[in-house]
């Protein structure tokens, strides 16, 4: 117990000479940890990439069919894509919503009806399109919120 208490102590102590030094040569803590912030942005964007291109690279040596799951995670995939066309916001709001369904256990169709809903509302006919990308299910549901929108 007293190993930790100690080891805390020097370790915030150590924390606070470091950025007591960094401040001497003109660098703010804000900045730092502004600097240390985006740095792991980055890193995690390259993580995303890297695992993308794996995956890719694991379907094209195993052959093996994934079936209904694959298709699931195809059809979010894209809807998860075409959402970073939403403002920020918006989009932030639909992907908590679209957590909560995934908690409720709906199936992908609904999860990425709620993921494009903000750009049927911005444009309306956009929604045959969406159809076609998200598949039929989806497209039922995304062709629902237009013609609600109409009323």
């Amino acid at each position: 117990m007293l190993a930790a208490a100690l080891a805390t102590s020097t370790l915030s102590a150590c924390s606070t000479a470091y950025y007591g030094a960094m401040e001497q040569f003109g660098y703010q803590k804000r900045d730092l940890l502004v600097s240390r912030v985006n740095d792991a942005a980055d890193a995690q964007a390259d993580a995303k990439t890297e695992f993308s291109n794996a995956l890719e690279a694991f379907r094209s040596v195993v052959a093996f069919d994934a079936g209904e799951l694959e298709a699931s995670y195809d059809s979010l995939n894209r809807a998860y894509e075409l959402s970073e066309n939403i403002d920020e916001g918006r989009r932030g709001r639909c992907r908590a919503a679209a957590a909560v369904l995934a908690e409720m256990r709906l199936d992908a169709s609904a999860i990425s009806a709620c993921l494009v809903a903000p750009l049927i509302v911005r444009d309306a006919s956009q929604a045959e399109g969406l159809t076609e990308q998200l598949g039929d299910d989806a497209g039922t549901l995304i062709e629902g919120v237009s013609r609600l929108l109409a009323i």
